[in-house]
C-alpha cells in the first residue's frame, strides 16, 4: 500500500472524493513518523553534549499555546480560525466562478494569513513580532527606530553593524531601513505586520503565476499559486516576517528566464538587486541562475545582466554613502562563524542541524502536499524549464546546508524563498495525475489549510 501512495499520492491519497481512509492513512502516518523522530532526537542530544535538545523537534521555535508561557486559545481565536476556514470555502465556491485570476488569489491569500495570525489575537498575532516580546527582543524594529537618517546608518553601517540586534548584524541594511520607513509611515505596529503580508503575497503571486503559466494553463498556475498562499510556512509567517518578502523577491528575480519582455528583465534585475539588499543568502539566486542559464542556453547573458545591475547598484550606494557591501558581508560571515567549519567543529551537531533543517522545511510543507512533491519528482514524464530550475535550486540549497547555512534550524521561515519551487513538481504531479478538476483542487486546497489553522491554534512560531 505505501509502494502505491508514494508512487500514485494523487489518486490514492486524496483526490479521489469517495477515498476519505487513504487521507487519514497518510496524515497518521506523516505526524506519528514525526512524533519518532523527535524521540530520537530526544534519546541521541541525552546522551550528547554537542547537540543541543529541541523540545519540539524539528521546530527550532515553538511554544505550545498552555500556561505557564501562554494562555490557551480562547473562544475570540477560535471564532476567528473558524471563521478564516469558512471564508476558504466560500472563496473555493466563488472564485472558479469568476474567472480564478491572480489578484483574486492574492487578495484571499492575504486575507487568510491575517485571519489565522489573528487567531493568536491582535498583539500576540501582529503586534508582537513586529515589537518584540520585550525591549531588545524585535528582530529590527528596534534597530529601526533607533536611526538617525538612513543616510548615516549606511555611511557607518560596517561599524555599527555588530552593535546590531542578532538579526540585524547579519544581514545587510535592508531590513533595518525597510522597518524605518514603515514605522514613519504606519503609526501602530500591527499595520506594519499587515503591511508586509499584503506586500509579501501579492509580489509573490503576481510573480508565480506567470512563471508557472508558461508551462501550464492560467488556471492551473492560479490554482497552484492558491494553494501555495495556505501552506502552514506562508500562513504562520507571511505577515511576521522580512522571510516572506524575501521569498517573493527571489522568486521574481527568475521572471526574466520565462519570457523575452522587457519589463521582466527589468523586474528579476530590481528583485534580485533587493533581495541581496535585504539578505546575503540571496547568493542563492546568482548560483542557480548560472547552472540553469548554462544547462538551457548555453550562455550566461541573463545572469551577467543581473549581477551587473547589483555592481552597478552597490557601486552607486558606496560613491553615495561609503557603504561597502562585500565589508559588511565579511563582517556578517566573521561572526556567523566564529569557530571553525561546522563539520569539523561540532560534528554531531552539524548533522543533527542538517537533518532538522530539512524536516522543518517537510513538516511546514504537510503530508499530502510531500508525496505530492514526490510524485512529481519521480514521475518520467516530459518535463520543462521549470523543473530543471526546481531541480537546480534543490541542488544549490543542499550545497549551502553543507557548508553550515542555518546553524539554528528555523528553516521553515528562514528559507520561505524554498517554498515556491517546491510547488513546481507538486503542479506537475497535479496536472498528471488525472483529476485536474476544481473539486479535486478544492479538496487538497481544504486538507493543506487546515493544517495551518490547527499549527496557529495549538503553537506560538514567534522568533
Amino acid at each position: 500500500m505505501l509502494i502505491s501512495l508514494v508512487r500514485n499520492p494523487v489518486k490514492n491519497a486524496f483526490l479521489h472524493p469517495i477515498a476519505p481512509l487513504p487521507i487519514a492513512a497518510v496524515t497518521s502516518a506523516f505526524f506519528g513518523i514525526f512524533f519518532l523522530l523527535n524521540r530520537v532526537h530526544h534519546l541521541f542530544c541525552r546522551g550528547s553534549r554537542e547537540i543541543a535538545c529541541v523540545d519540539y523537534w524539528p521546530i527550532s521555535i515553538f511554544l505550545p499555546r498552555q500556561p505557564p508561557n501562554l494562555d490557551f486559545p480562547n473562544l475570540a481565536h477560535i471564532s476567528v480560525a473558524a471563521l478564516s476556514f469558512l471564508a476558504l470555502v466560500f472563496a473555493l465556491a466563488v472564485l472558479p466562478r469568476v474567472g480564478f485570476r491572480m489578484w483574486q488569489v492574492a487578495l484571499v491569500g492575504f486575507v487568510l494569513v491575517l485571519g489565522t495570525n489573528l487567531a493568536h489575537g491582535l498583539q500576540f498575532g501582529l503586534v508582537r513580532p513586529v515589537t518584540g516580546m520585550d525591549q531588545g527582543n524585535a528582530p529590527y524594529y528596534d534597530d529601526a527606530m533607533n536611526i538617525d537618517t538612513p543616510w548615516a546608518l549606511l555611511g557607518d553601517y560596517q561599524e555599527r553593524q555588530l552593535e546590531l540586534g542578532m538579526h540585524s548584524k547579519t544581514h545587510p541594511p535592508g531590513p533595518v531601513l525597510l522597518f524605518y520607513f514603515l514605522g514613519r509611515l504606519l503609526p501602530d505596529a500591527y499595520m506594519i505586520s499587515i503591511a508586509l503580508a499584503l506586500v509579501s503575497v501579492l509580489l509573490v503571486a503576481s510573480v508565480m503565476v506567470p512563471i508557472l503559466a508558461t508551462e501550464f494553463t492560467d488556471a492551473h498556475a492560479c490554482w497552484v499559486v492558491f494553494i501555495f498562499l495556505l501552506l502552514p510556512s506562508v500562513q504562520i509567517y507571511y505577515a511576521t516576517s522580512i522571510d516572506a518578502l524575501i521569498a517573493g523577491l527571489f522568486i521574481g528575480s527568475f521572471l526574466m528566464f520565462f519570457t523575452d519582455s522587457k519589463v521582466a528583465v527589468w523586474i528579476s534585475i530590481a528583485s534580485f538587486v533587493l533581495a541581496s539588499f535585504f539578505t546575503f543568502l540571496a547568493v542563492f539566486v546568482p548560483a542557480v541562475m548560472l547552472v540553469f542559464e548554462v544547462s538551457t542556453r548555453k550562455r550566461i547573458s541573463k545572469t551577467a545582466i543581473a549581477l551587473g545591475g547589483a555592481v552597478v547598484f552597490y557601486s552607486g550606494l558606496f560613491a553615495a554613502t561609503g557603504f561597502n557591501y562585500l565589508r559588511s558581508f565579511l563582517v556578517a560571515s566573521a561572526w556567523e562563524n566564529q569557530s571553525r567549519f561546522m563539520l569539523f567543529a561540532e560534528p554531531q551537531s552539524y548533522i543533527a542541524t542538517r537533518l532538522e533543517d530539512v524536516a522543518e522545511i517537510i513538516l511546514f510543507f504537510g503530508p499530502i502536499l510531500a508525496l505530492l512533491f514526490l510524485q512529481g519528482l519521480l514521475r518520467r514524464a516530459d518535463r520543462g524549464k521549470l523543473m530543471r530550475l526546481a531541480y537546480v535550486a534543490f541542488a544549490v540549497f543542499v550545497l549551502m546546508l553543507t557548508v553550515g547555512v542555518y546553524r539554528t534550524g528555523e528553516t521553515a521561515r528562514g528559507a520561505l524563498y524554498l517554498y515556491p519551487f517546491l510547488m513546481i513538481p507538486v503542479a506537475y504531479a497535479l496536472r498528471d495525475g488525472g483529476y485536474p478538476t476544481n473539486r479535486s483542487y478544492a479538496v487538497l486546497a481544504m486538507l493543506v489549510f487546515a493544517q495551518s489553522v490547527v499549527m496557529q491554534l495549538v503553537g506560538d512560531y514567534f522568533w
